[in-house]
């Protein structure tokens, strides 16, 4: 498979494009071997369906992004199975921006097409450390999300927000 497919862009939070290279799963970095996977987001083009909403960055912010999401995805007619795995999808994202950076603000930025989901959540580049996968012991408490990430998502990213230096983690998948 040839790792471009398409190109083009993808609003970002701050409302500045962040250029877009569609890579193929079968290319550099896929959902199975990606330990800090760095490519942007897939554009899911034209027809797709989109929403982006911002949230300060507090305890409340999660319940109520997972609340907007299905309702939103509901709206779009998408089905249950695949709101509930984009909704723990987005959690674990958020909840990784919340935990791990000093942002004062979320933003969480969604895209459905007919076959495919994309969630995308950018925080302020408080934190310079990029999202890896560990391996959490038996009675770790944390340190799990990004292998929820991994497991339940097609393919997963970070990138830099082309406009402001905050970091968009990002992960997609198909619509069952």
């Amino acid at each position: 498979m040839a790792p471009v497919e398409a190109t083009g862009s993808l609003t970002s939070a701050r409302g500045m494009a962040v250029s877009c290279i569609r890579l193929t799963l079968g290319s550099a970095v896929t959902s199975e071997n990606a330990e800090t996977p760095s490519q942007v987001p897939p554009c899911l083009g034209d027809g797709a369906h989109r929403i982006r909403f911002t949230l300060r960055a507090e305890s409340s912010a999660v319940a109520e992004a997972r609340h907007r999401l299905r309702s939103q995805l509901d709206a779009w007619r998408i089905g249950s199975s695949d709101r509930d795995v984009a909704a723990l999808l987005a959690s674990e994202l958020l909840t990784n921006a919340l935990v791990h950076t000093t942002t004062s603000e979320i933003t969480c930025a969604v895209e459905a097409s007919s076959s495919q989901l994309v969630i995308a959540v950018t925080d302020d580049g408080s934190s310079k450390a990029v999202p890896t996968l560990r391996m959490a012991g038996l009675g770790a408490e944390e340190g799990r999300g990004l292998l929820i990430v991994r497991s339940l998502s097609e393919r997963w990213g970070v990138c830099r927000d082309g406009g402001g230096g905050g970091q968009v983690v990002w992960a997609s998948c198909r619509k069952s």
